[in-house]
Formats: structure tokens, C-alpha cells, sequence
């Protein structure tokens, strides 16, 4: 199966979700009815999905840090 998220204006959710419930279940999943108020709340319910970096390891053991190399980049 694949997953598709929608973005339906209230005029024809009614419309939309009767067309869904056409199919059987084996053939289409309802998976969230949630009512999206925001673009704020859109973007906090996207960014919970999403796993963040908390830490990263470089290993510069023996590595010659070089200022004027740095700022000719």
C-alpha cells in the first residue's frame, strides 16, 4: 500500500470521505481524520514525525586545523 496525505477543504470532506469508504477496507485505510486549524499545526504534527540529530562524533585525531585554510573556503 502507499500513503497519501491530503489537504481537503471543509466544503467537500463529507464528499471525499464517502468516495473512501467505497472501497473495502483491505483496498483503502482512513488513517488520520484529524482537522489540521493551522500551518503551525500542520508543521508541529509533521516535525513529530521526523527523528532529530541530538549528537554527532568527528573523529580529528591527528587532523592539522588550518584558520587562514578555513576562511579562504
Amino acid at each position: 500500500m502507499r500513503t497519501l496525505t491530503l489537504k481537503i477543504h471543509e466544503s467537500i470532506f463529507e464528499k471525499v470521505i464517502y468516495l473512501l469508504q467505497i472501497f473495502s477496507k483491505n483496498e483503502v485505510q482512513i488513517i488520520d481524520e484529524s482537522a489540521t486549524t493551522s500551518k503551525t499545526d500542520f508543521l508541529e504534527h509533521r516535525s513529530s514525525n521526523i527523528r532529530k540529530l541530538n549528537s554527532i562524533s568527528l573523529k580529528t585525531k591527528g587532523f592539522v586545523f588550518n584558520r587562514e585554510e578555513a576562511n579562504a573556503r
